[in-house]
Formats: structure tokens, C-alpha cells, sequence
């Protein structure tokens, strides 16, 4: 939240507290890698990078990647829809995407599921995996 208020220096503080506690926190040194990047330090944001790659290559491998097409789909994932995605704020951020759902007046419960392509024409993995040990994978499904 602090990185999105442009508040880097108390993002990276938050960081620098969680990495004293915790000094194998990939979240925490991605995140402070994009702050450091926000402020122009660049070396410092691919130090702390390169330390989360080293700690979990598939979890900091995401961050940097950019995706050039997010897609949803309802009834299980059998009819694929793009969505629209903004471009990422810097090369250490996640993207921002949005799509448009219009429920049926016949079902009342749905699944969307969302998946991501990056500018390779890979597509993520629908295997889905728990974040620990090599980082999460799999389709975000959301129940609505």
C-alpha cells in the first residue's frame, strides 16, 4: 500500500522490519526491490531480486515477467475471454487487468477462472501448486 502512495522510503522500512524478522521472505524482497526501483536504485532493486530468485526461483521468477494477455472464463474454463491489461508500472510490479462479467439469469452460482499469457505465448500452467517450496502456480478461480 505504501508503494502504491508513492511512499517508498516507509515501504522499504516496512520491508528492512519484515527481512529482520524474517530474512527469507520472498514477498518482502520482491516488494522492496520494486520501491528501491521506484526511488532509482536500481542496483539495490536487483540485488534484493536476485537474493528472492536465489531463495525461490518459480515465486520472484513472475516478478519482471510481462504479461501481454490475462484471460477469463466462466462455465470451468471451456470458452476463453480476453481482458483488458494495463501496462506494469515498472519491471518488478504485477500487472493490472479488468474484464467484463455478465451472469446469466439461468445459473445462479459461477466459477471464473483466469489465467495469464506472457509476451513468449506461454501459457500459465493450470497445474496448481501451494506457494511453498518453488511458489504457487495454477489458474486463479474465483466463486461468485
Amino acid at each position: 500500500m505504501l508503494i502504491k502512495l508513492g511512499k517508498n522510503e516507509g515501504a522499504i522500512k516496512v520491508f528492512d522490519k519484515t527481512l529482520s524478522l524474517d530474512p527469507k521472505n520472498v514477498a518482502a524482497l520482491c516488494n522492496k526491490a520494486v520501491a528501491l526501483a521506484k526511488l532509482g536504485k536500481y542496483l539495490e532493486a536487483e540485488q534484493c531480486k536476485e537474493k528472492a530468485s536465489q531463495l525461490n526461483p518459480v515465486y520472484s521468477s513472475t516478478i519482471g515477467k510481462l504479461y501481454n494477455k490475462v484471460s477469463t472464463a466462466s462455465a470451468g474454463g471451456s470458452t476463453w475471454k480476453s481482458a483488458s491489461i494495463k501496462d506494469p508500472l515498472s519491471k518488478y510490479t504485477w500487472v493490472v487487468w479488468t474484464a467484463v462479467f455478465v451472469p446469466t439469469a439461468t445459473e445462479s452460482n459461477y466459477k471464473i477462472v483466469v489465467r495469464a499469457t506472457d509476451k513468449t505465448g506461454k501459457v500459465q500452467t493450470a497445474e496448481v501448486r501451494p506457494p511453498y517450496p518453488d511458489g504457487a502456480t495454477g489458474y486463479h478461480i474465483i466463486n461468485v
